[in-house]
Parts: structure tokens; C-alpha cells; sequence
């Protein structure tokens, strides 16, 4: 799947709020805690796919048969990194994929533009830089939280992390965020869902296959059923709320059957992004 530009476009009038953290953006008067292209060794992440071959660290590949990339410090360069959830319950329906990739494609542009060094990366599968063309599969069936906890060493140290996805893993929102800020210095949640996840038609028997596992069962979507789901994805969404926020966090929940612009809106407001 590829991002829409026309979606992607609105990038052209948009620019960040006030959300970078203050460790990412040091000035040259010191050494910043992140990493960059100085001779100072800062540590070692894991090789993904994409990465530039020549900062691999042969010695310690020759050592421990693990390809790890050397990071250094750097005086003075923001670091964004956005991550988009590549796993298949983001293909049901696809309208949730396309809208997460839209989203992680504009903003990487719009971070990029403001000078921060950026990445884009598919959760479970491999990283871009902003001026790379991005295309994902969403196919990928590992858990949330059992994925983030393998790849979030390549998060840069002190960086302002988007994290995109529908979060309809199993998961404690605390362990969430507390994986995700031991790297990142400012955590950006972006909740994306259907209107038909927000709000089931009651009504009849359905059998539903986990996309990840391949589970199935039936349920019948009685009123009663229907209340009781929509109780579970409101305590998921009051949950990852207050988490972050209590963390000093942004979230915000978008619905796909929002248009674009509307969605861009939402952003401002939620004082994520703001006019140009």
C-alpha cells in the first residue's frame, strides 16, 4: 500500500505544534543525547531493513553474530521518528491502514521540513528516511507490545516518537508507554479506527477471525453485546488518554470515516500540529 498524495499534500500548510522534546533539540553550545554523525560514540541499536550498510558495526557483528548500528552523538539536530502499526488487523478494513499511512507520511514530511532529522518506520517490517517513498503491506501478525518491545532500541535517544496504530492488541496502556519512553522524549499516540469498530451494527450472528492469530468465534451481536464491547474499547481509549497525558504525552483518536482535512483539524486542535 502506498500514501495518497493528495492526503500527504496537506503537509504544504501544516508544521508542528510545540512538542519537541527539549532533549531533542539542544543547541551547539553542547552535546546533545541523541544520536548523529559526530566522531563521539554514543551506543548500538539493531540493524532494520533500510539502514544505511556502512554504519553497521562489524567488529561487534564478529563478536556476538548480532548486526547492530553504531550511533553517535550530535550537537544539534532534532530527531523524529514515526512508526506506523504494518500488522494485518490494520487491513480490517483497509480504510485504517491507508489513513495510518497518510498520516505517518505527512508527518514525517512535516518534521523533515522543520529540520528534524526523521524516519518513518513499519512495525514489523523496515524503516525510511523522509525522502524515501514509503510502501507497506500490513501483514505482518505479531502482537503490539511483544513487536515495540524487539524494535524500540532504534528509536533514537531523546526523540519525538508518532506512534500510529488501532491498539486493539491486548495490552496494558502503562506497559505501553513504558516500553516506548525509554527511548523517546515526547510520545505522539495516534489512534486509528473505523466507524464500524466505534460503532457495530446490533444485530444478528458474525464469525470473527482474529487477524493475527487466526482465532475465530461467533457472537451474536445482541444489544447487550454490543454495550458491553463498546464499554471495552471506551476503557481503551480513556486508558491510553490518561497515560499519556500523565506522561506528558499527546493523543488523539482519529475515525477513518473522517476526511482528511477534518482529520488535519483534529490534529491542530488537539495541539499536535499547527497552521502555517
Amino acid at each position: 500500500m502506498k500514501p495518497n498524495p493528495a492526503n500527504v499534500s496537506q503537509c504544504e500548510r501544516l508544521r508542528l505544534a510545540s512538542i519537541v522534546p527539549q532533549r531533542a533539540r539542544m543547541s551547539g553550545e553542547r552535546m546533545g543525547n541523541k544520536a548523529g554523525a559526530s566522531v563521539e560514540f554514543l551506543d548500538h541499536r539493531p540493524y532494520v531493513f533500510g539502514d544505511d550498510l556502512r554504519k553497521i558495526d562489524w567488529k561487534a557483528f564478529a563478536r556476538n553474530d548480532q548486526l547492530l548500528i553504531k550511533q553517535f552523538r550530535e550537537e544539534n539536530r532534532p530527531m523524529a521518528h514515526i512508526v506506523i502499526d504494518g500488522s494485518l488487523s490494520m487491513m480490517f478494513p483497509p480504510s485504517k491502514a491507508q489513513t495510518a499511512l497518510d498520516i505517518g507520511v505527512m508527518l514525517s514530511q512535516i518534521c523533515a521540513a522543520q529540520g528534524l532529522e526523521t524516519r518513518v518506520s513499519n512495525l514489523g517490517g523496515r524503516s525510511w528516511s523522509a525522502k524515501e517513498s514509503v510502501s507497506i503491506d500490513f501483514n505482518h501478525r505479531a502482537p503490539l507490545i511483544e513487536e515495540l518491545k524487539r524494535q524500540v532500541g532504534m528509536v533514537p535517544c531523546g526523540a519525538l516518537l508518532f506512534l500510529l496504530s488501532d491498539f486493539f492488541s491486548p495490552h496494558d496502556p502503562r506497559m505501553l508507554m513504558n516500553i516506548l519512553s525509554q527511548r523517546a522524549g515526547m510520545i505522539v499516540l495516534l489512534q486509528v479506527v473505523s466507524q464500524e469498530e466505534l460503532e457495530p451494527t446490533v444485530g444478528g450472528s458474525f464469525l470473527f477471525k482474529d487477524a493475527e492469530s487466526d482465532r475465530e468465534i461467533v457472537v451474536d451481536l445482541s444489544e447487550e453485546t454490543v454495550s458491553m464491547y463498546k464499554t471495552r474499547v471506551d476503557n481503551l481509549r480513556h486508558g491510553l488518554e490518561d497515560e499519556i497525558f500523565r506522561r506528558g504525552g499527546r493523543y488523539c483518536l482519529i475515525n477513518t470515516q473522517t476526511d482528511f482535512q477534518s482529520i488535519c483539524g483534529l490534529l491542530v486542535e488537539r495541539e499536535i500540529l499547527q497552521s502555517q
